[in-house]
């Protein structure tokens, strides 16, 4: 009878903490469903056009027709948090955020694929990382914290221009310029001016930019568009 006796108030016990797990279970999904309203991740599992490197983003697309497909997302307007995949410019009643964890494997991808010749993957991916846990440790500490990115386009320098050169057979600056709208997707059609880049980064180091923190700033004519 003793065993009986303690089975059943073990089983009570357990049923009370299992009723206590569910009601906080059912709390939790109230306020991640909250949440989702305002901010939701996109994460592609598409594969690449192997005959183009650029990601398909006309409305024809069968990437962009399986992103509407549920009537989802071409009605959410919270915050789409995403990396740079054309196909999700078209969802414009969304704010477009940028994704640092997709913006991370991507340089590790560069990194990885050509650790002698792009150095400077490694050296982005650090500068965010260090970016981050200041901005973190200065938050832990009630303290006020500026942290932002630049991230360039095509910039004119010789390097990119000797690259389009024996890449892509481009001497003039006007078959540059084609090849920046046609190829490229860039609206400004050009490459931006090391000055550009220049300037944006004074702007952000001045006192006028006190204000300005936690951003990824593009700096590349238009090419993604996270806006219009």
């Amino acid at each position: 009878m003793r065993l009986l006796a303690d089975r059943d108030a073990t089983i009570a016990a357990q049923a009370g903490t299992i009723t206590e797990q569910a009601r906080l279970i059912e709390r939790l999904v109230g306020q991640v469903e909250q949440l989702a309203d305002r901010v939701c991740e996109l994460d592609r599992r598409v594969g690449k056009d192997s005959t183009n490197s650029s990601w398909p983003s006309s409305s024809d697309s069968p990437y962009t027709k399986a992103i509407d497909a549920g009537g989802i997302w071409p009605a959410f307007t919270g915050v789409l948090m995403r990396d740079g995949y054309h196909g999700y410019t078209h969802l414009t009643q969304a704010l477009h955020a940028w994704c640092g964890a997709h913006t991370l494997r991507d340089l590790r991808s560069i990194q990885d694929g050509d650790p002698a010749g792009q150095v400077w993957a490694d050296a982005i991916a650090t500068t965010l990382l260090d970016a981050h846990h200041a901005a973190c440790d200065a938050r832990d500490a009630r303290q006020s914290a500026l942290a932002n990115m630049v991230a360039p386009g095509w910039i004119e320098t010789q390097n990119a221009v000797d690259y389009l050169r024996s890449n892509a057979g481009l001497e003039t600056e006007d078959e540059r310029r084609a090849w920046m709208l046609d190829n490229a997707r860039v609206p400004a059609t050009r490459m931006g001016r090391p000055e550009e880049i220049a300037s944006m980064i004074a702007y952000l180091c001045s006192a006028q930019a006190g204000y300005v923190t936690g951003n990824w700033i593009e700096v590349d004519g238009g090419h993604h568009r996270s806006a219009f």
